[in-house]
């Protein structure tokens, strides 16, 4: 039996051109639309990519600082004593000796360290007598060093140990009272601890860290490079990645940015070191998971497009059956929103556990800020109690060194409870820093301290050495200007134009004793403000007041927050 067709009206043909046209216009301008959105999905992507990896850098770059910082701390203070040691007198060597051994368990970082006479031969190091044959006349720092090109050298290629491990080599001049040559202090570091800083940060993106010397050599690799690559600058170091460096340099810019044909690379100088951390994000890497990202989406809108083509291609064909069509259209829309919504729910989870990230991320940043001052206050305790078990005449440096510890783990303690974890208010941490040196000096209410100055915040990076410096200047006001319970005051001003923040810190106390030299003066209060104050880029002085008292201005050649 044949079923009969149904009874429909036949299609208005000179409908059909005019449908096929507004149809195919309509899916060109779709098609258009995807292509505009993909392309800024992607775009937004490899923006957020670099801005991760710009961060990554910041934090590397801060660390790295912070391990040179402490080398160098160490070689200052090595040639120091080895500058005042008379060789001749062997009880005086043997003072050398010990406080090259007591660096070497002060920090665990530090492989090796050695003493070096004018004449290239060892005088002390942590090796002993063992060392005593090594004549390093010939060596290219102690060659420059000799020959007054530099006063600080960093190794412009990695070393390695005996037993394989990887070490940086930083080495500073030592010059005699009379200013002639001297010898070398020299201090080999491990970079393990760098390493395992990066890889525990988990980068994106097959990235890969660079520490490079002020020669384009690379120093560090993280991950190392495969043992079949030869370990030549091109191999390790792109060409476009050392021109970005060499340019920053000869401009005096400290960091930068640069897209090569196999990577983005940021990089940011290691504070006032003659070294660059870079780290850099495969782009490929990038591509993929922007496609892993992009793709579920992609495929839904091109079935969306399929379908709506199909759709519009039979009604170009069949234009006379609108009822019949009408019904199935409505189907198809009803199961076009089905599938919107399932993927509104999915976004709308999507978001949330991206909501979830971020306050997680804060959660962490703000442990490890309340951790690391932790840390620092247990530091403080252990110095504390140490101090105990050394001399009178030695427990004074150790006092110093504790408020220096607490008033860097201050600065922790702000970020830890501020609402901004990028900035330090830095008018209520000197508030605090303030009512800390009082206690610890014993001031208690013989000394008032006023603070007058606007509210201002700091990034950390800037914070920290600004506080340790302000605590420097002030311990020395109350240490130095009011002796056997004396009463006075000390006011800081704080004035901030467009270019410049200005700290002023006057006290009526005892003042500077005329026959100390501010500028020659090596005592290690002095010598690290000079540190922190050329690590600031800013200019200080210190000023005897006619009323009595002292006076020091320090000018930062930029306004807080920048």
């Amino acid at each position: 039996m044949t079923v009969a067709e149904p009874d429909l009206p036949p299609p208005r043909r000179p409908f059909a051109p005019v449908l096929l046209r507004v149809s195919m216009a309509t899916l060109a301008v779709l098609l258009l639309l995807l292509a505009a959105g993909g392309w800024w999905a992607f775009k937004r992507h490899l923006t957020e990519a670099q801005d991760g990896t710009d961060a990554v850098v910041r934090i590397l770059a801060n660390q790295t600082a912070r391990s040179f910082e402490a080398t160098d701390l160490a070689l200052l203070r090595l040639v120091d004593v080895s500058a005042a040691t008379d060789w001749s007198n062997p009880a005086s060597a043997r003072t050398v000796e010990s406080e090259v051994v007591a660096l070497r368990f002060r920090l665990p970082f530090v492989s090796r360290v050695f003493v070096l006479g004018p004449d290239g031969r060892v005088r002390a190091s942590t090796l002993g007598e063992s060392a005593r044959s090594v004549d390093a006349s010939q060596r290219d720092y102690f060659k420059k060093m000799r020959d007054g090109g530099t006063d600080l050298f960093v190794s412009s290629t990695m070393l390695s140990l005996a037993d394989g491990a990887p070490v940086v080599l930083l080495a500073r001049r030592i010059a005699r009272p009379d200013g002639s040559f001297g010898g070398v202090a020299v201090i080999s570091f491990l970079t393990d601890d760098l390493r395992a800083f990066f890889s525990g940060l988990a980068v994106r993106y097959a990235s890969v860290m660079l520490i490079v010397g002020p020669d384009g050599t690379p120093i560090i690799r993280e991950p190392a490079a495969p043992k079949s690559v030869p370990e030549s600058v091109t191999d390790t170091v792109e060409p476009a990645l050392l021109t970005a460096m060499s340019i920053g340099r000869s401009e005096g810019i400290g960091w930068g940015k640069v897209e090569t044909a196999q990577r983005y690379w940021s990089f940011r100088q290691a504070g006032t070191f003659p070294v660059t951390v870079a780290v850099g994000a495969s782009l490929e890497a990038m591509k993929t998971a922007w496609l892993r990202y992009v793709t579920p989406y992609a495929g839904f809108v091109l079935s969306a497009l399929a379908a709506l083509g199909t759709l519009m291609f039979v009604a170009y064909r069949h234009a006379g059956l609108e009822d019949a069509y009408r019904r199935r259209l409505s189907q198809t829309n009803a199961e076009l929103e089905r599938r919107v919504g399932e993927r509104t729910v999915d976004l709308e989870g999507l978001n949330t556990r991206l909501l979830g990230a971020l306050q997680e991320r804060d959660v962490l940043l703000r442990e490890i800020h309340h951790r690391v001052k932790n840390n620092m206050q247990v530091i403080a305790s252990l110095l504390s109690i140490q101090s105990n078990s050394v001399a009178p005449e030695l427990r004074p440096y150790f006092h110093d060194n504790m408020q220096r510890i607490r008033a860097m783990a201050r600065i922790h303690e702000s970020l830890y409870a501020s609402d901004n974890l990028s900035q330090v208010d830095f008018a209520s941490y000197l508030a605090s820093l303030c009512d800390d040196l009082k206690r610890s000096f014993g001031a208690g209410e013989r000394v008032a301290v006023e603070i007058d100055g606007p509210a201002l915040s700091f990034p950390i990076d800037t914070a920290t050495p600004l506080g340790l410096l302000l605590s420097e200047v002030i311990s020395n006001s109350l240490k130095h200007g009011y002796p056997n319970d004396a009463t006075g005051r000390i006011r800081i001003g704080i004035d901030v134009d467009e270019k410049t923040t200005t700290f002023v810190v006057r006290d009526d106390g005892a003042g500077i004793p005329p026959d100390l030299d501010l500028a020659t003066d090596r005592s290690m209060g002095l010598r690290l403000i000079r540190i922190l104050a050329q690590q600031l880029g800013a200019t200080y002085a210190y000023e005897r007041t006619v009323e009595g008292g002292t006076l020091f201005r320090l000018v930062l050649p930029r306004p807080p927050g920048g």
